[in-house]
C-alpha cells in the first residue's frame, strides 16, 4: 500500500483487493495497511470489516453480480471490495445510511470519485431489493451458506450427515482460547489476573476460554511468557503423541509458527526433570520457511521455557530429509501437515477466497510425500502423529489408507476412551482411521491419526 490512507473502509478495501489479487492468506497483506490505522480501536475495526467481508465473500460476490452492469477493471478491485464491504454491512442490518455514506466516501479517499455513483446506486438498489433477493436465492447454497460451490460440494461429500452444521459453524466468530505456560502460571492463577471472565477446558489442562476476545496486548504478562493464544483442538496433539520419560528424540516436522513446538517443549520438560546432559531428550523443530521459523523462535523466546532438553530449530524441507537428517532415528514425530484449513475457516475466512480445488490437489500430494519421506526416520516401536486442520476425508483417513497400503510396517494406534474428551464434537460416522473433530464451540475442526512402526519389518 503506497498511498497513506485515513479512511477505515478505504484501508479495508485496499487490504482485501491486495489479498484477492495475490491469492494469499489475510495476515501477511493486512500488516502493511495497519500502519495507517488511527488507533488500536481503528485497527480492530478494520480487521473486523475485513473478516466480515471475507466471511460472506461468496454471497456478497453473488449479490454484486445482480446490480453491476459490468465487472470492474482489475485496477479497480479496491472499488469492488469497497462495494462488498458496503453490501456486507447492509446484510448485517447495520444502519443503512451510515453504511452507504461511508462506502461512497471511501471512493474519494481512494482517488476514484467516478465510482461514487456506481457504489451509491448498487447499495441503494440492494437496500430496496434485499427481501426479493432473499426469496430469489432461497435454494441457492452459495447465497445461503456464503461458501464457494466447490467447497460446499467437498464438505457435503466428506461429511454427508454434518455438512450443514460445518458450513454454519464456519460463519461464526470463533472463541478465543489460551494456552497457559505451566512453567509460569496455572489456569486458576491466570484466571484471577484476567480482566474478563474465563472458563476451564477440562480436556486441556493448560487451557482457558475467554468470554470475549482480547487483544494480545491486554493479556496479563503476555510479553513475560505467561500465555499464548492457541485453539483447544491443537492443544490435544501433545497428549495424543504419548510422550514419556526420556531420553526421547522428537521431531516437529512442520513446526512454524511454533505453537505446538512450545507444547512439546513444555511437555518434554515435565517428563525430563533434572536430567543430566547426556540423557536429555532432544526436540528438532523443522520448517521449510525461514521467516516462519524466525517467528517460532520469537515465540519460544517470549515463553522462555526453561528447557530440560536440547532444542534445535532448523530450516529444512521435511519431504527431503537427505538435506538435513543426521541419520539417527526419532522416537516421536509430529507431522502437522499442510492442508486445506477447512476445519478452521471460522478463524481464517479468507480460505473461501484464495483456496481452490487445484490447491487442494497440491496439498494432498504434499501430505503423501511428507508421510512417505518421514516414515523411514521413525525408530521401530516409535510413534508418528499425523495431524491436519481439515474436515475433508481425502486429506485425512483416505490419505492414511493409501499410506497403510504401501507400508506394511505401519500400524494404527487407536485413541482410547480416556484420550477423547467427552464433549468433543465428532461426525455422525467415525472415520475408519484416526479421530475427526468437527468445528464447534471451543473445538476447531482437526484430524489426528497415530501411526506406530512395527518391529522386524522394512518399508
Amino acid at each position: 500500500m503506497k498511498k497513506k490512507l485515513t479512511h477505515s473502509r478505504a484501508i479495508s478495501a485496499t487490504i482485501l483487493a491486495e489479498l484477492l489479487e495475490q491469492q494469499r492468506p489475510f495476515v501477511p497483506y493486512a500488516a502493511p495497511a495497519y500502519q495507517f490505522a488511527k488507533s488500536p480501536e481503528d485497527k480492530a475495526f478494520i480487521t473486523e470489516l475485513c473478516f466480515q467481508t471475507l466471511r460472506a465473500y461468496p454471497k456478497l460476490q453473488l449479490i454484486s453480480q445482480q446490480f453491476l452492469k459490468k465487472p470492474f477493471r482489475a485496477q479497480d478491485n479496491d472499488i469492488f471490495c469497497l462495494l462488498l464491504i458496503g453490501l456486507g454491512e447492509l446484510t448485517r442490518e447495520q444502519k443503512s445510511h451510515a453504511a452507504i455514506f461511508e462506502a461512497v466516501e471511501g471512493c474519494m479517499h481512494l482517488n476514484k470519485a467516478w465510482a461514487k455513483k456506481v457504489i451509491n446506486a448498487c447499495l441503494r438498489a440492494y437496500q430496496r431489493e434485499q427481501l426479493a433477493l432473499d426469496q430469489q436465492f432461497q435454494d441457492n447454497l452459495i447465497y445461503q451458506t456464503a461458501h464457494p460451490k466447490w467447497l460446499i460440494q467437498q464438505i457435503q461429500l466428506a461429511k454427508p450427515d454434518n455438512w450443514q452444521a460445518i458450513l454454519s459453524e464456519n460463519n461464526q466468530h470463533p472463541p478465543m482460547t489460551l494456552w497457559l505456560n505451566p512453567e509460569k502460571t496455572t489456569p486458576e492463577a491466570y484466571q484471577a489476573l484476567l480482566p474478563l471472565p474465563s472458563s476451564r477446558i477440562p480436556a486441556c489442562p493448560h487451557a482457558l476460554k475467554l468470554s470475549a476476545p482480547l487483544p494480545q496486548s491486554q493479556l496479563p504478562h503476555y510479553e513475560a511468557g505467561f500465555v499464548n493464544t492457541q485453539n483447544a483442538s491443537a492443544q490435544l496433539a501433545v497428549q495424543f503423541l504419548k510422550l514419556q520419560a526420556g531420553p526421547l528424540r522428537v521431531l516437529d516436522a512442520c513446526a512454524a509458527p511454533g505453537n505446538k513446538t512450545a507444547n512439546l517443549l513444555s511437555a518434554l520438560n515435565a517428563t525430563n526433570p533434572n536430567q543430566p546432559h547426556q540423557t536429555k531428550s532432544t526436540l528438532l523443530a523443522l520448517d521449510v520457511h525461514q521467516k516462519r521459523l524466525q517467528s517460532a523462535q520469537v515465540l519460544l523466546s517470549r515463553l522462555n521455557l526453561n528447557s530440560a532438553l536440547k532444542l534445535t530449530l532448523k530450516q529444512g524441507n521435511a519431504s527431503k530429509p537427505e538435506m538435513w537428517w543426521d541419520g539417527v532415528p526419532f522416537d516421536r514425530i509430529l507431522l502437522d501437515a499442510p492442508c486445506s484449513g477447512t476445519g478452521v475457516i471460522r478463524r481464517h475466512p479468507d480460505i473461501k477466497c484464495h483456496f481452490t480445488q487445484e490447491r487442494l490437489n497440491e496439498v494432498k500430494s504434499q501430505q503423501a510425500q511428507l508421510l512417505k519421506a518421514l516414515w523411514p526416520l521413525l525408530t521401530p516401536g516409535g510413534l508418528l502423529l499425523y495431524a491436519t486442520c481439515s474436515v475433508l476425508t481425502e486429506e485425512n483417513e483416505a490419505q492414511i489408507a493409501l499410506f497403510l497400503a504401501e507400508h506394511p510396517d505401519a500400524d494404527i494406534t487407536p485413541f482410547c476412551a480416556a484420550d477423547i474428551p467427552p464433549d468433543l464434537p465428532l461426525p455422525a460416522h467415525a472415520p475408519s482411521y484416526g479421530l475427526q473433530i468437527l468445528p464447534e464451540g471451543v473445538w476447531d475442526g482437526f484430524y489426528y491419526c497415530l501411526l506406530s512402526k512395527k518391529s522386524g519389518l522394512s518399508t
